[in-house]
């Protein structure tokens, strides 16, 4: 049934509450949609499935989860958004500016009674986003979006993924940005959310890279996928 369940089916608090208490994110795939089988209209139908993927229903839950009170309830509750992209900085203004207080139109002080925070705020606390083919558009709108809620996806193994091309694909987002940034996109934050021991993985890490030298120089080609 559909996402409506954030903030209309009480029966599921315990499932939310299930997650904080074991800390287990709650994922949501770039893919979801109305239903609609656009695979029957053909190229144009799977053109248009593209950008309702990455552009709207890759986001739409994060409203529902904010809005519907779910984040304030459960603090220790993560999101994950991952193989999308999706207008972030646009949806997290439009969603403050639309919970400000503003004398004269306050249609939402019902809603605000019960969000303390702001919606960018339980962004910053409770979000994480995998973003697959990382853009270096958006590698250079890590700070505005959130360094410490974004991750690197390759997407693999989809036809569109980085893979084998995945060395890459990383210099065309992160070529020449401070190693410490690209560090905590795709090593740090991951590990922070799921746990893992980056001391552990090193041996690994050392094998199959990328070193930080193959990430030093600036991008020679942009790279770009849905």
């Amino acid at each position: 049934y559909g996402i409506q369940w954030a903030i209309f089916e009480p029966n599921d608090e315990p499932l939310w509450s299930a997650c904080e208490a074991h800390a287990m994110p709650v994922h949501f795939h770039g893919g979801p949609s109305s239903g609609d089988d656009h695979a029957a209209y053909g190229a144009k139908g799977l053109a248009v499935y593209a950008v309702e993927t990455t552009l709207f229903y890759s986001c739409r839950a994060f409203a529902y989860f904010v809005l519907g009170g779910v984040l304030e309830r459960h603090p220790g509750l993560q999101l994950v958004f991952t193989e999308s992209h999706g207008p972030w900085l646009h949806l997290l203004s439009f969603m403050d500016r639309l919970m400000a207080e503003r004398s004269g139109n306050d249609l939402f002080s019902h809603v605000r009674a019960d969000l303390p925070l702001k919606p960018s705020d339980y962004f910053r606390r409770q979000v994480f986003l995998g973003v697959s083919m990382m853009t270096r558009a958006e590698a250079l709108s890590r700070h505005e979006v959130g360094l410490e809620n974004l991750m690197w996806g390759a997407d693999y193994p989809h036809v569109e993924g980085t893979w084998p091309r995945t060395t890459t694909w990383l210099r065309s987002a992160f070529g020449g940005l401070p190693p410490d940034e690209v560090h905590m996109i795709l090593a740090q934050n991951p590990a922070r959310l799921y746990g893992f021991d980056l001391d552990d993985l090193r041996p690994i890490a050392d094998r199959i890279g990328p070193t930080v030298e193959e990430l030093a120089a600036p991008p020679d080609e942009d790279l770009w996928e849905w």
